[in-house]
């Protein structure tokens, strides 16, 4: 059996009538002793999961020491990027591992992509509903 938690999408833009709807996930985020509550915007067109540079920083990491380097695509393709781990808490869910291209920009989004926010978990978009589901098979969980 799966675990299961609701979300609603957020109206970005309240004056467009619905216009605007993303799937942004309110996440927690740790790394050794330090978590921040941030919120990713739920991409499934993203190839990897992206980190901003000022978020890595207040979870400790440090840009000289990462030796990962990440080739992002599209349009963030002229960014750099350091590959890190950190564990990831989603509502009541089970902390997952994710590894997260760590931009060295902050004016790259928060993005939960395909590696591998969509290897841990299962995301229904019912954007009709204005809802996305977040689903933790009975597999994955704890890091």
């Amino acid at each position: 059996m799966s675990v299961v938690e609701l979300f609603p999408y957020c109206d970005r833009n309240p004056a467009s009538a619905g216009l605007d709807l993303m799937p942004d996930l309110p996440i927690i985020l740790r790394h050794q002793s330090r978590s921040l509550s941030g919120v990713g915007l739920v991409d499934s067109g993203a190839s990897i999961s992206v980190l901003p540079y000022f978020l890595g920083v207040q979870l400790g990491f440090d840009w000289n020491t990462q030796k990962a380097h990440i080739t992002l695509g599209g349009t963030l393709a002229h960014v750099d990027a350091r590959g890190i781990v950190v564990e990831a808490a989603v509502g009541q869910l089970s902390p997952v591992r994710l590894a997260l291209a760590w931009a060295n920009s902050d004016q790259v989004p928060f993005l939960l992509g395909q590696f591998n926010f969509f290897q841990a978990f299962d995301i229904c978009f019912f954007r009709t509903r204005r809802v996305f589901e977040i689903r933790q098979p009975a597999a994955a969980g704890s890091p």
